[in-house]
């Protein structure tokens, strides 16, 4: 069941303005809210939790909630400050991870690489195959000695200011 980011927003709103006190809410951010909650940059004076994502999670309504890294939703790792039986949310098992991430540390072999460590099978390329492909330089000199054609290209770096660039 697939839910629209509208649809959870106002569940959010509505859910934040029902339980203006409850700590395990679900935060419509990633990185700003696990930074401000490690680094304790409060000023509302409650205790912040730290979140993760990647998860799939089960409202009260046993609803599917995904929660996604950039831009996406987050669930609060911490127990809230009191807890709250009527709020009934559980971690859903998976069968394997499909992993839709770009950049560093998402498909430059790293989480493969993590994944491959602790024995969760995932779709896609592995750990070798992820790292060559993101060094751009390296997979087109790969390509080119196994016969590949590739686009001629040229390695741009940084010009500190001295010499000749």
């Amino acid at each position: 069941m697939s839910v629209r980011d509208d649809q959870i927003v106002r569940e959010l709103s509505h859910y934040l303005h029902e339980h203006p006190a409850d700590t395990m809410a679900l935060l419509p951010v990633y990185d700003a809210a696990r930074d401000h909650s490690q680094r304790r940059a409060c000023t509302h004076g409650r205790r912040c939790p730290v979140v993760v994502t990647g998860a799939v999670v089960l409202d009260e309504r046993h609803r599917v909630l995904c929660l996604r890294h950039e831009g996406g939703y987050a669930l609060a790792e911490a127990e809230p400050e009191d807890a709250d039986d009527s709020l009934f949310m559980e971690l859903v098992e998976y069968d394997v991870v499909l992993s839709n991430l770009h950049g560093p540390h998402g498909e430059d072999g790293r989480l493969q690489g993590l994944l491959d460590y602790l024995r969760v099978p995932y779709c896609g390329s592995g750990v070798g195959a992820s790292a060559v492909a993101a060094d751009k330089i390296l997979c087109k000199r790969l390509m080119l000695t196994l016969g590949v054609p590739a686009p001629g290209w040229h390695r741009l770096v940084r010009w500190s200011g001295t010499g000749t660039p």
